[in-house]
């Protein structure tokens, strides 16, 4: 049977629909991601709250009422539970929980003159890990050196990671598998990971008291160490393989990433760029944010500006955007502002002004 060609109605009609099958997600994925792309942060700087924002321009809102009593905070994987650190009447630290839709706080740990800070959940949410430094024994002096600790997140029950006098830690690190942590030893003077399973696994020497990030499969961890310049030594960044524990430069001198700067911490992306502030050995005191892959192949500055100073980036689970905190260096008044980069359109997003140490949630 021979077919009858389709009337013409019917031709605008199919192709309307081919049309709206190609703008419909285009127009819901500005939801969908504001949806995904919720950030929270301090506020104001000086008397620290907690604070959420979405990317869609709804007004910020402010999440706890502790008098600007916070100390430090992170976000379980869920990306609505928060486990924040606070100061208490005694002049120590104690850790809480609380969820981002105007849920009560929740006493986690109370720590009495210790300061528990830093707190860190493994992926599969079972456990947090913190940084605990005893109340010093002197009136008004000093807490004692931080040590890591574990708590499970069900029972309760808390231990130290290790029980060794001459280990030390703060800011621990999940592995992406949750095998493994990573903490800044200060006593020992570098960065340590701990196989949770077999105990010591690898020591990595640093004089600039920050831990590594991991990579995206758990397989290397990037981190900065001083290395001799012409002049003055120069944070540079290091590459540990966990496999085999060997240590090198992550960026060779042939690569578009600059040689002779100074780096600072760098942060890995889910997709595999490498985003790290640097500062030009000729271009003045400004600290800018550049984009790369591991080895330093394919640098760009993202940062805008060349009177601003650039810190405290962190990217999106899903590697689109990256969150950071930027702040203008002429004025003694400047206050730091919370700042997204949008990696698809190369757009800058103020999200708030007296604002720092972002973070992203849902």
């Amino acid at each position: 049977m021979k077919m009858k060609p389709l009337p013409r109605w019917a031709w605008i009609a199919a192709l309307a629909l081919l049309a709206a099958a190609a703008i419909i997600p285009a127009l819901l994925l500005p939801a969908l991601r504001s949806q995904a792309t919720v950030i929270y942060y301090l506020s104001p700087t000086r008397s620290s709250e907690l604070w959420r924002a979405e990317l869609n321009g709804s007004p910020p809102r402010q999440i706890t009422n502790t008098n600007g009593r916070i100390f430090d905070f992170t976000l379980a994987p869920d990306g609505r539970t928060i486990i924040y650190s606070a100061y208490n009447d005694l002049g120590g630290v104690d850790l809480w929980q609380t969820r981002s839709h105007n849920s009560p706080p929740r006493q986690l740990i109370p720590c009495g003159a210790d300061w528990c800070i830093n707190p860190a959940v493994s992926p599969n949410g079972k456990q947090l890990a913190f940084s605990r430094r005893k109340a010093s024994t002197e009136s008004g002096g000093l807490p004692d050196i931080p040590r890591v600790w574990l708590m499970d997140r069900e029972s309760g029950e808390m231990s130290e990671l290790t029980y060794d006098p001459q280990i030390t830690g703060f800011e621990p690190s999940w592995s992406p598998d949750g095998s493994r942590l990573a903490f800044f030893d200060g006593q020992a003077g570098g960065v340590r990971v701990w196989n949770l399973s077999s105990g010591p696994e690898w020591f990595a020497h640093s004089n600039l008291g920050a831990v590594g990030r991991w990579s995206p499969d758990g397989g290397a961890m990037l981190y900065i160490d001083a290395h001799p310049g012409e002049e003055q030594p120069l944070a540079q960044i290091y590459r540990l393989d966990i496999l085999t524990g060997q240590i090198s430069l992550a960026f060779e001198q042939d690569q578009e990433a600059p040689f002779l700067a100074d780096y600072g911490p760098p942060e890995w992306s889910a997709q595999g760029w490498v985003a790290v502030s640097i500062q030009l050995l000729e271009g003045g005191s400004s600290r800018g944010i550049w984009v790369m892959q591991p080895d330093g192949s394919q640098a760009r500055q993202i940062s805008p500006q060349e009177d601003k100073h650039y810190g405290a980036y962190r990217w999106s689970p899903d590697g689109e955007n990256l969150a950071f905190q930027q702040i203008t260096l002429s004025g003694a008044e400047s206050m730091p502002e919370v700042a997204v980069w949008d990696m698809q359109s190369g757009e800058v997003q103020v999200i708030s002004q007296d604002a720092s140490r972002p973070q992203w949630g849902r």
